[in-house]
């Protein structure tokens, strides 16, 4: 995500599972897909060279990631802009 419109894209269709009108919301590019669901997201990795473990977490993890993100993208464009998010309780 490389821009606010595309983070936006994905809050919206995440407010779509959320209330039910979709049960899942898949995305993703050649080699990293996510799946989101009403109590969980799945990341699977997939490239042929690599075995790396797929993994998971809550929607509220990933909620979080997002405007993170977000945030992150609308920060202004200089060398001393910075951003700390906390996920969860790690």
């Amino acid at each position: 995500m490389r821009y606010v419109s595309d983070v936006d894209y994905e809050l919206d269709e995440i407010e779509r599972v959320e209330s039910g009108e979709i049960e899942c919301f898949e995305t993703g590019t050649e080699i990293f897909f996510t799946s989101v669901y009403k109590d969980r997201v799945e990341f699977e990795y997939n490239w042929e060279d690599e075995d790396w473990p797929d993994w998971n977490c809550s929607l509220e993890e990933y909620k979080r990631i997002l405007l993170g993100k977000k945030a992150f993208l609308m920060l202004p464009k200089e060398i001393e802009s910075y951003l700390e998010i906390k996920i969860n309780d790690l």
